[in-house]
């Protein structure tokens, strides 16, 4: 394969690079750049515009602009869900935050993590908010009358019966 052919098929999206001496191949990395469409990333040839992952996170999402690339949307991995940089979400009666921030050498740390708790959960799973009457398994025992108070991160279940 002449190398206009193998540029022309790597421009078009046609061809990954295996081999870390694909990739290190000076020629063919200075032809790549001169045309300022494709981008080189692990020994994957991205085109002009494409967008793409990293690694094993699905939330943080790169784009190829002219040989080189930069962030396109960043996010935290929650429970399946993707979700945005300082964005504010519940899950199982809990508040969280996702939230990034620069740990060096141009590598940024993402974390989600709890800020509050407003509801307590019954028997069912279902969000109760403090003082509410619901049932409740309390040392084993389904109780039908019990009640919750938040003090700060902590839930404590008070049951009378």
């Amino acid at each position: 394969m002449s190398l206009l052919n193998l540029i022309t098929a790597i421009v078009a999206g046609c061809l990954l690079l295996t081999s870390p001496a694909w990739s290190e191949d000076g020629a063919l990395k200075a032809a790549l750049t001169r045309r300022g469409r494709s981008c080189i990333v692990n020994h994957r040839v991205y085109r002009h515009g494409q967008i793409f992952t990293i690694g094993r996170s699905r939330c943080i999402k790169y784009r190829c602009y002219d040989g080189s690339y930069d962030f396109h949307e960043e996010g935290c991995d929650a429970w399946g869900s993707c979700r945005a940089i300082n964005q504010y979400f519940e899950h199982d009666c809990w508040t969280y935050l996702c939230s990034a921030r620069h740990v060096g050498g141009g590598y940024r740390r993402y974390q989600v993590r709890p800020v509050s708790t407003q509801q307590c959960k019954d028997y069912s799973g279902r969000c109760r908010r403090p003082g509410e009457e619901f049932p409740y398994v309390m040392k084993g025992q389904l109780k039908r009358r019990c009640r919750c108070e938040i003090n700060g991160m902590s839930i404590r279940y008070y049951c009378y019966n």
